[in-house]
């Protein structure tokens, strides 16, 4: 079976927040949003009219949120039920566990009515499908044929027992008429004396003649109703005279007999005279009423605006068929009235004039309207009296409405600016932003929000700057495009005021002197803030006091030369102490005040850290506001941090004179070692040779060792000495290459060499083959004379290791200092210089197991050439 979703959606917002209400409202054109401030508003409302969902805070005047749903269930258990609330995790979890529908956490974020109107949708999508389930399970379970039928005669909703019988699929008739369903003449006979049947009594049963889909015809017991929203409810059976079929058949009309007696609306039927005929149980029920009452008298009775001559001329005039519609006003037995829309229908039923009314009460309606207006005084008032600029503008850029705060904010009289091009109004070179942001919001669909910034012309013809807002959201009701312009001159002005601090940051971290730095900060102080009269004291550590380094000529004017301040009283000293900045409206009333006799009134301090303090003085009281605070304390931070970087600056000269001076140091020391030792080493090999030929002796090969180890050390501590600059040039290096160059380098024995290396690395040549000659020197120490050394490639770079014993892993974060050496006989530099001569490269070095169980050292980062 296939129905048609409602339209609309009635939520009940259940807080005191109408603005957001409002806002969730145009979330969407079909939510129509109440408010009611408490829970026992809110339960009044859901009892008085149709809700579909209700929207609650978790924190009500007379009840919390959870409590306020457990009441809603009570009333009706199916409604969906939303907790919006400031609270966390633990209260959706209270929310849930209660069964509400859903929970969503408010936040301060632009779209939190947009995220809500999202849960509500999904909420009432949901409990609408259950009921459409509902429904047409009903109707399916249903053993007659039935149907429902709009005011065109057009199927709305069809099941299969009713398709079955005329040999359609249901979808095939939802959305046409039933007039292919009959012949001519019996539709005929429908229109004239069925349908005016069912207006006036509410229902009616008979035989008709149907059609299928194949041509065939069959003979169906028919019963039609109308319900309380004006639809019709068809019952189709194949004529029978099946005694169940025939009791089926009585209990259908029965029930659709019932859609009248029990319809929501109000329902009577009159004479052409005015007289009551029949009314319905709601009738009676919303008047008070009893039925025996009402019958027999005139709808004067009910209504006090009917004159009763009147009323019969009005309806000696209809035509059978004609439709018209009142609102009016329903007096109640007890006296009270409600106000009603009432729709009225003229029928002839066998030969008697007969006028249905159906009346439905828009209490809730009327209630709204006036809402409304009173909305709309509120909004007037609010455009009159708004502080910014509200107008409205045509598609194209015409002036069509312009409220009073355009003459406040800009000398212009309303009326001048009515019909004007508002391009005419902005500054030159800011007109084509103004037209592109206009085009947008008149070309662009659905709702669209444009902001632009530019200058607008003053009454006075000078240009002020201002940001407007324009919004197509009004358009349909306002027949144009409301803009809201508000002046930002003072934001434009603080915006250049900041930047132009920024452009003097640059130039307090070029500076070389802390008298620079606080010449420069001055200035800044009255060219950017405006701060005329401010003076730099520095501190003095020598003399424990905060010195003045740079001030304005105003400052002399004021106070002549300016004062260095110590640990003596002073607000100077004092604000300096506390690191704080503070403007003080007059001077003469702090105890501290270092001049009573000053002719400054005011002041503003402040600090620069440890550094100094920044102070401006003013003959007037309370001269200094928020923003120069503000900026003040910008400028502070940005002289303190050119003041650090000075320090540091100066500590890195410093640093660096004494690492020359220490340069200069190894330099003396490579030369002692490259002249003074190697010669006598050289006077005493020269003489170990003579002496091997007068004599035989042992004891000179252990001479022999002793020289090699001496010049092996001196080669070392020269490496050592001059390898800490970082490498410059670097060339490609194949390594294979290299290190067969390195190994010949070396005292091998009978070790061996395995190249597997394959790739070139971008390396100082030199130093990387000092690398490897003291990596293979010290596997052959190590590892013995049959050791085997290997050298391959790593991912991001080079490995070398060999088979010997391995490095033990409590050793492997000492083998690279100096002097470090497992082996009897080795320097202790050769690791380091390996070391170092990897860090010059910005490479990491480490030791590891070799494969073969040796040690195996990997140079990583290495910058490949291929």
């Amino acid at each position: 079976m296939t129905s048609t979703a409602l339209d609309s959606i009635r939520v009940l917002y259940v807080d005191d927040d109408e603005a957001f209400a409002a806002a969730l409202e145009r979330e969407d054109d079909r939510f129509t949003v109440d408010v009611a401030a408490t829970a026992a508003a809110a339960l009044d409302a859901i009892a008085a009219s149709r809700v579909d969902c209700v929207v609650s805070a978790a924190d009500l005047p007379d009840r919390n949120g959870v409590a306020f749903h457990d009441a809603v269930r009570e009333t009706d258990p199916d409604l969906p039920f939303v907790l919006f609330t400031d609270d966390g995790p633990e209260a959706a979890s209270e929310a849930l566990s209660a069964a509400a529908t859903d929970y969503l956490r408010r936040e301060p974020v632009r779209d939190q009515a947009a995220a809500l109107a999202d849960r509500v949708r999904v909420a009432v999508a949901r409990e609408r499908e259950r009921d459409d389930r509902r429904l047409l399970d009903a109707l399916e379970a249903a053993r007659e044929g039935v149907a429902v039928l709009d005011d065109d005669f057009r199927f709305v909703a069809v099941n299969r027992a009713y398709a079955d019988r005329f040999g359609y699929e249901p979808d095939d008739l939802v959305g046409e008429t039933w007039a292919h369903l009959y012949r001519d003449a019996d539709l005929a006979e429908l229109r004239s004396a069925v349908l005016p049947v069912v207006e006036s009594e509410g229902c009616w049963r008979g035989e008709v003649v149907g059609v299928r889909a194949d041509g065939g015809t069959f003979t169906a017991d028919h019963v039609l109703a109308l319900t309380g929203e004006g639809e019709l409810v068809c019952a189709v059976r194949d004529g029978a005279t099946d005694p169940e079929q025939a009791r089926e058949l009585d209990r259908a009309q029965a029930r659709l007999e019932a859609l009248f007696d029990n319809s929501p609306d109000m329902i009577n039927t009159h004479d052409a005279d005015g007289v009551i005929r029949d009314v319905n149980r709601r009738f009676c029920a919303e008047l008070g009423y009893e039925t025996d009452e009402i019958v027999g008298r005139g709808v004067w009775t009910v209504d006090d605006s009917v004159d009763p001559d009147d009323l019969r001329a009005a309806l000696a005039e209809t035509e059978t068929g004609d439709r018209f519609r009142v609102e009016t006003s329903y007096r109640r037995r007890d006296g009270s009235t409600i106000p009603v829309e009432v729709h009225v229908v003229r029928l002839d039923v066998a030969a008697d004039d007969r006028f249905v009314a159906i009346s439905r009460d828009i209490s809730d309606r009327k209630a709204r309207e006036d809402e409304l207006a009173r909305l709309k005084e509120r909004y007037q008032a609010f455009v009159e009296h708004s502080s910014d600029l509200i107008s409205v503008l045509d598609a194209d850029g015409a002036f069509r409405y312009v409220s009073p705060a355009v003459e406040r904010l800009f000398g212009h009289r309303p009326a001048d600016l009515d019909g004007e091009p508002a391009v005419e109004y902005v500054h030159p070179d800011d007109r084509e932003r103004v037209a592109d942001a206009l085009t947008e919001l008149v070309e662009q669909s659905g709702t669209v929000t444009e902001r632009v910034e530019y200058r607008f012309l003053d009454a006075d013809g000078s240009w002020v700057w201002v940001e407007s807002v324009g919004s197509s959201e009004a358009e349909r009701t306002t027949d144009g495009y409301v803009v809201t312009t508000r002046d930002i001159s003072r934001q434009k002005e603080h915006e250049r005021r900041l930047e132009a601090l920024h452009e003097t940051t640059h130039d307090l971290l070029a500076a070389e002197s802390r008298e620079a730095i606080a010449s420069i900060g001055v200035e800044a102080a009255r060219d950017v803030i405006g701060l005329d009269a401010n003076v730099c004291n520095l501190y003095d550590a020598d003399r424990d006091a905060l010195v003045p380094a740079s001030s304005t000529a105003a400052v002399h004017d004021l106070v002549g030369d300016p004062p260095a301040f110590s640990g003596e009283e002073s607000i100077a000293w004092r604000v300096y102490e506390e690191g704080e900045a503070r403007a003080i409206d007059d001077v003469h009333a702090d105890a501290d005040v270092y001049n009573p006799g000053t002719p400054i009134r005011s002041e503003l301090y402040l600090p620069i850290d440890d550094h100094g303090i920044l102070i401006a003085g003013s003959p007037d009281v309370g001269a200094f506001d928020h923003e120069d605070l503000v900026l003040g304390k910008l400028l502070a931070k940005s002289l303190a941090v050119a003041l650090d970087q000075l320090e540091q600056t100066e500590r890195l000269r410093a640093r660096e004179a004494e690492l020359s001076r220490q340069n200069d140091r190894l330099e003396q020391f490579a030369s002692f070692v490259s002249h003074d030792l190697r010669n006598p080493l050289n006077v005493a090999e020269g003489h170990l040779d003579l002496a091997g030929e007068d004599c035989d002796s042992d004891h000179l090969d252990t001479v022999a060792d002793a020289h090699d180890r001496m010049r092996t050390l001196i080669d070392d501590l020269l490496a050592l000495a001059r390898g800490t600059d970082a490498v410059a040039d670097p060339e490609p290096v194949a390594v294979d290459a290299l290190s067969r160059e390195s190994w010949g380098a070396v005292e091998t024995k009978r070790a061996t060499l395995d190249v597997e290396a394959t790739r070139t690395v971008r390396a100082d040549r030199s130093r990387f083959r000092q690398l490897l000659v003291n990596l293979f020197r010290n596997a052959v120490e190590h590892g013995g004379p049959d050791v085997t050394v290997t050298v391959g490639d790593l991912p991001d770079g080079v490995f070398v290791q060999d088979d010997g014993d391995g490095v033990p892993p409590e050793d492997r974060d000492d083998v690279f200092e100096t002097g470090y050496s497992a082996a009897s006989g080795g320097t202790g530099l050769g690791l380091a210089i390996v070391r170092q001569v990897a860090d010059a490269h910005g490479w990491d070095v480490r030791v590891a197991d070799g494969e073969r169980g040796g040690a195996r050292f990997e140079l990583t980062g290495v910058e490949f050439v291929d």
